[in-house]
């Protein structure tokens, strides 16, 4: 019987993807985190200013809205995709 709690951030802005890491590593292993974002990727908005200048690509500056630092013990947290 699974006794943790899932955890559920909205957003996967820079504010939610911060809170989701810190919630992974605070919490205990039983519990899940899941980040619901309406977007299918994540754009890092300070970047806007080397991709007008020209000296960023789109596609370097965002991601999909899962990585690395959402991930615990090899699973990934869950992503949902809002309409």
């Amino acid at each position: 019987m699974n006794t943790g709690k899932t955890k559920i951030i909205l957003g996967g802005g820079a504010g939610g993807i911060v809170a989701a890491s810190q919630l992974r590593k605070k919490l205990p292993s039983e519990h899940r985190g899941v980040l619901i974002e309406r977007e299918a990727r994540y754009i890092f908005s300070p970047s806007f200013l080397w991709l007008m200048t020209g000296l960023r690509a789109p596609e370097k500056i965002s991601r999909a809205p899962h990585g690395p630092a959402l991930h615990s013990g090899g699973a990934p947290a869950d992503t949902c995709r809002v309409c």
